[in-house]
């Protein structure tokens, strides 16, 4: 293992026969990864299932704006409702 060529690998291995916080980093790291897949599944599948795409005739600035308010709304617990749909057309 110690003439691995690798190393990060090499690095990963010490900190799981070391234990401790070396090897909760890497187990922290791995974590996210695993949480990344999960969150990119389930935006492919959205975007499978409702094929979503961004307005051509806007700029970028726009549409991000855009976006940050409606994760903000929903986040405070909105919903699109049809109040909202009329309100708040774009």
């Amino acid at each position: 293992m110690l003439s691995e060529e690798q190393t990060w690998l090499r690095e990963a291995l010490f900190a799981g026969w070391s234990g401790g916080g070396l090897k909760d980093t890497w187990q922290d790291l791995l974590a996210a990864i695993e949480t990344l897949v999960n969150e990119a599944g389930t935006a492919h599948r959205y975007i499978m299932a409702y094929g979503p795409e961004l307005p051509q005739d806007r700029d970028m600035a726009e549409i991000l704006a855009m976006l940050v308010e409606i994760v903000t709304f929903l986040k405070k617990g909105g919903a699109f409702g049809m109040k909202t749909k009329l309100t708040r057309r774009p």
